[in-house]
């Protein structure tokens, strides 16, 4: 169960960023990893919120994703 939002970016090269992508070894016992989540809507109104507008840095193209949404 989530009990918070989660942060999201519509933009890959953000998620790898933000992933630490290549920042482990092969050999590591440490890995990251970007989950794609999708959704059937492509214009939903309930339970994500596109804050790039909001964001400090508009680059990242952030969305925010309720936990109570289902």
């Amino acid at each position: 169960f989530v009990n918070s939002f989660l942060s999201m970016t519509i933009d890959l090269e953000v998620a790898k960023v933000f992933s630490g992508a290549g920042a482990f070894g092969p050999d590591s016992p440490v890995q990251s990893v970007i989950f794609e989540v999708e959704w059937a809507d492509s214009s939903p109104k309930q339970g994500l919120a596109d804050i790039h507008r909001l964001s400090c840095d508009h680059d990242e193209n952030e969305i925010l994703f309720s936990p109570t949404y289902t």
